[in-house]
């Protein structure tokens, strides 16, 4: 795999990826369909500015948790013309 490659699996070398897998492994994350935003802080030396994997110790701080609603997406939306 190419250093440029993004991944989401546990043999990730990506710190940040590996952290976010963690903490969701640890319950740490809210569980169930929802949207979770995520602060991520690297250092300014990290890699990620680069577009590489992140090399760093991020801080991630949890921002907000929604649910996710059935039938949101727009999908089955029918718009009537008045």
């Amino acid at each position: 795999m190419s250093e440029r490659a993004v991944c989401h699996s546990a043999q990730c070398a990506c710190n940040d990826v590996r952290k976010l897998l963690a903490l969701r492994d640890s319950g740490a994350l809210p569980h169930g369909p929802q949207e979770l935003l995520v602060d991520v802080a690297h250092d300014p030396w990290c890699a990620r500015f680069a577009g590489l994997c992140c090399n760093c110790e991020p801080i991630m701080q949890l921002i907000v948790s929604m649910p996710i609603e059935p039938n949101t997406c727009g999908r089955e939306t029918i718009v009537r013309e008045s």
